[in-house]
């Protein structure tokens, strides 16, 4: 999860078996954008086989507030945010969970009277009023929020905002944005409409998002990359649109082109020419400079479809610039003129003649 939070708030860990345990965030330290950070063992004690599941930061736990709980079965549960006052140094039970169930998403209910939506790995969408869930205690197990085929799983659940839209990304980092408005409510316990069209090539979801027109979006990459787009480079789709490239950096290609080099040991490091002497710069370095780039060429104006003409004066650089185009969707223009070393430069050609 990533999340604003106050120094003087209460950070509520709640673990996929169904435990909760309490950290005061003015005892996590500070660190960098790039630090490691500290094991969450050294805040709350966590069993070999737990992880945690969702993070909730309240200021007081007084509010006539509830908290929605939602399993991998489309098992619900709503519990007053009081029943979490006490806390224990081993945890307190938050959910009762059936066998082979566990906690996939816990949300924050303002007053009980919100709209969500649960959205899951095949793509189902179903929207509901959390009114239907009534109020239990910390040990009841729940009812059923949404039905699902036998290899589907819920992903998570988010707050419905009016004027929203509902952000899906999949596995090959492509995604669909769709307001709202599209999905109708349902009852509890339907099984929802699609959401997302899925094939093979796309892979299942992995994470939704409920965001607005101006809102802007970061996603995490397994290898720790924080990439951030403004939601509104994604244009709207229907429900039953297919899905579009992420207009984030893709780093699948750049995964793809990495794998292809990694199979072959003495090609895993290539040889660049800086200041007329050869270095070696490893695949790591090279994921880097593609996603820089990337990230680069986004913060300046490069969109999907613009045309781009890369002057490099190494054969790394190019490939490096060319990469990084790409992942944007962005169209390679094929032209070599030769540039003082070090130096890249690029040039993209769209309605306003923009010189990057």
């Amino acid at each position: 999860d990533l999340f604003c939070a106050s120094s003087h708030d209460y950070l509520i860990v709640f673990t996929n078996q169904g435990r909760a345990s309490w950290i005061r965030t003015i005892d996590i330290p500070e660190t960098g954008m790039a630090a490691k950070g500290r094991p969450l063992i050294n805040f709350i004690n966590l069993q070999p086989d737990e992880r945690v599941a969702s993070l909730i930061n309240v200021r007081n736990f007084t509010d006539p507030k509830s908290l929605l709980f939602v399993t991998k079965n489309g098992i619900t549960k709503r519990t007053a945010l009081n029943e979490f006052s006490n806390p224990r140094s081993a945890g307190i039970i938050a959910a009762g969970l059936n066998e082979g169930d566990e906690v996939k998403d816990v949300i924050l209910l303002e007053s009980g009277k919100e709209e969500v939506v649960l959205y899951t790995r095949k793509g189902k969408v179903l929207r509901f009023d959390v009114s239907q869930v009534r109020e239990m205690g910390r040990n009841a197990a729940g009812v059923i929020g949404i039905r699902m085929a036998d290899e589907d799983s819920v992903l998570g659940a988010r707050k419905v905002i009016p004027e929203g839209f509902l952000f899906l990304v999949t596995e090959k980092a492509l995604c669909k944005k769709s307001g709202l408005d599209l999905f109708r409510g349902y009852s509890r316990g339907s099984m929802g409409v699609r959401g997302i069209h899925l094939t093979e090539k796309g892979g299942d979801v992995v994470e939704g998002e409920v965001v607005l027109e101006n809102d802007e979006v970061i996603a995490n990459t397994e290898k720790g990359q924080h990439l951030r787009s403004p939601s509104k480079q994604a244009k709207p789709r229907g429900r039953a649109a297919r899905r579009w490239k992420m207009v984030i950096p893709n780093l699948t290609l750049v995964g793809n082109f990495l794998e292809a080099v990694e199979k072959h040991p003495r090609e895993r490091r290539f040889l660049v020419k800086r200041n007329r002497k050869y270095q070696a710069v490893s695949t790591e370095t090279f994921r880097r400079d593609v996603v820089t780039a990337a990230l680069g060429l986004q913060q300046v104006g490069v969109r999907r479809g613009d045309k781009v003409v890369i002057l490099a004066d190494t054969c790394y650089e190019w490939v490096v610039s060319d990469l990084a185009i790409l992942s944007l969707g962005a169209i390679v223009v094929p032209i070599y003129p030769t540039l003082p070393a070090d130096q890249v430069l690029y040039i993209a050609e769209d309605s306003d003649s923009k010189v990057l």
